[in-house]
């Protein structure tokens, strides 16, 4: 790989498949196509933009599964991690999934794609509380997990 300056990493949960890129992403937004959901399992995802020439695998094989003609995604083939989006479309060029980076915090995304997709429930969150971590409960108890009534769920 050639210089590219500062070096990115990441991967995917488990360990098995390690990957870098050189220098700064193309671009960095939330995806919220169909596919996108379908093969997440979730309400949208975020990517980063990368030159393919820039992006190198560091150990392991992802496996590949096309989505639709021209659109090739990688995944952990152990733990399922996504990981690559690749299109014939943005020939030249890979998405990485922004979550797969060692510091997910690096690039915050800077617009929404495919938004005439997005689940209504998705657009916005105003009023609804958060938790700094999931599920909310006591250390080894789970009979206190609670999500406030207006969610409707209790469980304990």
């Amino acid at each position: 790989m050639a210089d590219y300056g500062a070096f990115h990493e990441g991967g995917c949960h488990c360990g098995a498949v390690r990957y870098r890129f050189g220098g700064e992403p193309v671009a960095s937004v939330i995806c919220n196509c169909p596919s996108c959901r379908g093969v997440s399992g979730a309400a949208s995802v975020a990517f980063i933009m990368v030159p393919e020439a820039t992006y190198a695998l560091q150990s392991g094989v992802p496996a590949v599964y096309e989505s639709s003609a021209g659109v090739r995604r990688e995944h952990c083939a152990v733990c399922g991690t996504a990981l690559t989006f690749r299109a014939d479309y943005i020939e030249g060029m890979v998405d990485i999934t922004a979550a797969s980076l060692h510091d997910p915090e690096a690039f915050p995304p800077t617009a929404h794609i495919n938004d005439r997709h997005a689940i209504g429930w998705s657009r916005s969150q105003d009023g609804l509380p958060r938790f700094p971590e999931f599920p909310p409960q006591a250390r080894g108890a789970t009979s206190n997990l609670v999500i406030p009534a207006k969610a409707g769920i209790h469980v304990g």
